[in-house]
């Protein structure tokens, strides 16, 4: 970036905003066209949601791909009976995010999709948000001007700020189990209810993939969940 144009960008928000949307837009588009190379012909589908900090322009990003399926707020077969279906909503957040939305709003929008699978015993729900006080959606305290809370020793104070509408819809409707995201520092395998419930966490900026292997049968439902790292 040249002189003039950083002059620029420090004048114009707008314009800082935009240039990060191309930027991470052209990022997505990367990894669309990296999961067409690599998995194409192959037996493997890929489903792809956004979460609550991505822009709807990613949505657009993602659709460029051909092997990419894109699940958000929509059920999709999986075969041998089980369903899944995408939610990269949040409810809100302190940052304000393009998918904040209320807690009566996430209730409605998996209402909409749960009644429309038939077996909830072979039921996947993948909701961006982890459900509220269950071990996996702890994060540190905030004040109000964004600082982290801490205690005499100096040890951020965790706190929950999952959503209690993903809770109360997975004890509802106890789908075999709802996968989550969200909340970085908070990974782990729990049950709520029946359902068992799984957050891989995060640490990207340290360059660490984190995941869960979930096993499957058709028979059997469930098998595992295992967290992995590479």
């Amino acid at each position: 970036m040249s002189p003039d144009e950083e002059q620029t960008y420090a004048r114009d928000q707008a314009q800082v905003d935009a240039l990060f949307q191309r930027v991470i837009c052209e990022r997505v588009e990367e990894w669309g066209r990296l999961a067409d190379e690599r998995l194409a012909g192959q037996r493997v589908r890929c489903f792809v949601s956004p979460g609550n900090d991505d822009s709807y322009n990613v949505d657009q990003a993602l659709a460029k791909s051909k092997v990419i399926e894109v699940h958000d707020s929509r059920v999709v077969d999986l075969g041998d009976g089980f369903s899944m279906f995408g939610l990269g909503y949040s409810n809100i957040t302190p940052w304000n995010c393009p998918r904040d939305i209320s807690e009566e709003e996430l209730a409605a929008k998996i209402d909409v999709l749960a009644r429309q699978i038939e077996r909830m015993d072979r039921a996947i729900f993948d909701i961006h948000v982890p459900p509220y006080d269950t071990g996996i959606d702890s994060a540190p305290e905030l004040t109000s001007d964004m600082t982290v809370v801490s205690d005499s020793l100096g040890a951020p104070i965790m706190v929950a700020v999952g959503s209690t509408a993903v809770r109360e819809a997975i004890l509802k409707y106890q789908p075999m189990l709802s996968m989550h995201g969200h909340i970085h520092e908070s990974s782990g395998v729990r049950k709520l209810g029946a359902t068992t419930i799984v957050n891989p966490g995060s640490e990207y900026a340290e360059g660490i993939l984190r995941g869960v292997l979930i096993d499957l049968d058709p028979r059997e439902g469930l098998i595992s969940a295992n967290m992995v790292t590479g």
